[in-house]
C-alpha cells in the first residue's frame, strides 16, 4: 500500500475503513443484543464474525464513536 493510501486510512473510523467488518448498526444491534442477556459466542456466530470482535466492541476497545 502506498504511504498516501496509508496515511489517509489512518484516521477513518467504523464502517468507512475498508477493512471495516461491522456497520454502525451492528455495532448498535451487538450491545442491544448483549444487553438481552444473549452470549457473546452467540452473537459473534449469527453475525459470522469472531468472537474477540463482538468482545472488543463490547468492552469499548473498538466502535467507541458510536453510541
Amino acid at each position: 500500500m502506498a504511504l498516501a493510501t496509508r496515511i489517509e486510512h489512518r484516521f477513518v473510523r467504523g464502517e468507512n475503513h475498508p477493512r471495516a467488518r461491522l456497520t454502525d448498526a451492528l455495532v448498535r444491534e451487538i450491545r442491544s443484543q448483549w444487553r438481552g442477556g444473549r452470549s457473546v459466542n452467540a452473537i459473534a456466530t449469527c453475525l459470522g464474525v469472531n468472537w474477540k470482535t463482538v468482545r472488543r466492541v463490547l468492552d469499548g476497545t473498538t466502535w467507541v464513536h458510536v453510541r
